[in-house]
């Protein structure tokens, strides 16, 4: 049923028990899984005064790039195929970036995480999760942080 899964991963916690889940998920189903994260500057490092975009963004995409590899060769030690996309580029929100890639890629579900937190920072995670069900025409799981 699900054959292709995408996987938004960022190098947190709880992408790392969503990484998990997936693997798991992936083995019982017989899917491959694809990684990708999303390079996103924030505003604040945008504006400030002496802010240099380029290495700022040079900075995230080597660790977009860190977190993928290690997401792929943990799905692989698993036994399950797996790659990772390029970090998608700046200037595009997250949610619409990896919904994009789940398209192009040809995926059959896309699997992100859902916060748990209270106050800012559960409105700014359960923005990203909510964007990418809402606009996603596909299947869409929500992993929950393990407690």
């Amino acid at each position: 049923m699900f054959e292709r899964i995408l996987v938004a991963v960022d190098g947190s916690a709880l992408s790392d028990g969503l990484l998990d889940t997936a693997i798991q998920f992936a083995l019982v189903a017989g899917s491959r899984l694809h990684f990708v994260a999303v390079v996103e500057v924030p505003k604040e490092l945008l504006t400030a005064e002496g802010a240099n975009e380029p290495a700022v963004e040079a900075s995230l995409t080597r660790e977009a790039n860190r977190v993928l590899a290690a997401a792929v060769a943990r799905a692989q030690e698993g036994g399950i195929e797996a790659d990772a996309a390029a970090p998608t580029a700046m200037g595009v929100p997250a949610p619409e970036a990896v919904v994009e890639e789940s398209r192009s890629w040809g995926a059959d579900l896309i699997v992100v995480g859902a916060h748990a937190r209270h106050g800012l920072r559960r409105l700014v995670h359960h923005h990203f999760a909510e964007s990418v069900a809402r606009s996603a025409d596909r299947s869409v799981l929500f992993v929950h942080p393990q407690r």
